[in-house]
């Protein structure tokens, strides 16, 4: 079998230095899957970096994006016009040079499955060069519910498989487009837990009282309701610390809240407006010096990051499409309190192997927080306990098998209608 995994147009990719989830998932996959695959990679490129490039068993092959940057300037200056739902950005034209130069390569290399991820306006280009391949596109967000259904239904029916990053996710979509829904399936993210190797690492002690929180300091993640509920247990625990790990610039508007439901809106639009990292830095400085905003980590770091903690507190006012950071914080041995927030409960067990409040309950936050900080024979049974559920349920190898049955499978069927 030859597959192609697809990065986003906006992602480079570096062999061994993943920061962002999407490619960490398809060097994950990538590497699992050359083991019964002929696997390349793409990427967009970046100047002085190799078009090709090999790393064990698997080849990136980099696609430039040079020409797409006039044509999204104009789209820019267009959509400013259009629907909220038909952003520029979401426009089959406007990562159309990546697209392009991506499905000429993959007819060349004559590719029996193509795995794109998020982007659906790539389908099209796909199609159109490669009548006889096979299509997986592959949802890590909202986007399919969210765009203009006359916008994404026809990229759709040019695709094999849907799949979803959640039962959230798919059960979303195949509600959208019910005449779809045999394509639509769910393949959860894993985690790496030997790399993360929270077994056999040493208990921290009880006085040990470090929180930490990993994700982009953006409203969706819910940062500004954490720090008032810290607010609330630093005044309770005297000796309690929160790190605050990941980029400080927030998620684009127009990738979510512009598209967002008008709950979701009204509780969360008001915030993109302002300077939120300030708003945060501002709520911080309150408390004192128990908050550190740590910025953007490499995985190595970030692994003793969550094994450094007592608690990781996820407390999206999202729905999250599954919760990547959630899995690793439990495969690491931190005792996780999230918020039920789209495929989060999929997850966590709730009381068994991590506890769930609701989104924007500051008191609630507080509460579990302190609760497991004052109960340290509780926190360790819910830490061990989420460890082991990802090593069960949530493990790369595991999730692997069962994207490559999901390949065998969709090779024996025809291909979708153009």
């Amino acid at each position: 079998m030859k597959l192609a995994l697809v990065n986003q147009p906006s992602d480079a990719f570096v062999p061994n230095h993943m920061s962002a989830s999407i490619t960490l998932w398809n060097y994950e996959m990538a590497h699992r899957l050359s083991k019964n695959c002929n696997v390349v990679m793409y990427a967009r490129t970046r100047r002085g970096w190799p078009r090709v490039q090999r790393d064990r068993d698997v080849e990136y092959r980099r696609i430039s994006t040079s020409a797409d940057a006039p044509i999204r300037k104009v789209l820019q200056r267009v959509s400013k016009h259009r629907s909220p739902n038909r952003p520029a950005w979401a426009s089959a034209a406007y990562h159309s040079g990546y697209a392009i130069g991506l499905a000429m390569d993959l007819k060349r290399r004559d590719v029996d499955v193509a795995h794109v991820t998020n982007f659906s306006q790539l389908v099209p280009w796909i199609r159109r060069f490669n009548s006889k391949i096979k299509i997986v596109l592959e949802m890590q967000c909202h986007w399919l519910t969210q765009l203009d259904y006359r916008l994404v239904e026809p990229r759709l029916r040019q695709t094999d498989l849907i799949l979803g990053c959640s039962d959230f996710i798919t059960s979303a979509i195949a509600q959208r487009f019910p005449h779809l829904a045999d394509r639509c399936q769910t393949l959860h993210n894993g985690v790496s837990a030997d790399y993360f190797a929270a077994a056999d690492r040493p208990q921290a002690p009880s006085e040990d009282r470090k929180l930490v929180f990993v994700g982009r300091v953006s409203p969706e993640k819910g940062v500004h309701t954490l720090l008032d509920a810290f607010a609330i247990v630093a005044h309770k625990i005297p000796n309690v610390s929160l790190d605050i790990i990941g980029s400080l610039t927030p998620q684009p508007r127009s990738y979510h809240i512009d598209m967002a439901d008008e709950t979701e809106r009204k509780m969360l639009a008001a915030l993109f407006d302002a300077d939120y990292a300030q708003l945060c830095k501002d709520k911080a400085a309150k408390i004192g010096t128990r908050v550190r905003f740590v910025g953007g980590m490499e995985h190595a770091a970030l692994a003793q990051a969550y094994r450094d903690a007592a608690i990781a507190v996820f407390p999206s006012e999202w729905d999250e499409p599954f919760g990547m950071v959630v899995v690793e914080a439990m495969a690491a041995g931190a005792a996780v309190v999230a918020t039920r927030s789209g495929g989060i409960p999929e997850i966590i067990e709730e009381e068994r192997s991590g506890l769930l409040v609701n989104k924007g309950d500051v008191a609630a936050l507080a509460s579990a927080i302190i609760s497991l900080l004052n109960d340290e024979p509780r926190r360790r049974q819910l830490a061990q306990a989420g460890h082991e559920r990802c090593c069960k349920l949530f493990n790369w190898d595991c999730i692997a098998n069962q994207l490559y049955a999901k390949y065998e499978r969709l090779l024996a069927e025809p291909v979708a209608a153009n």
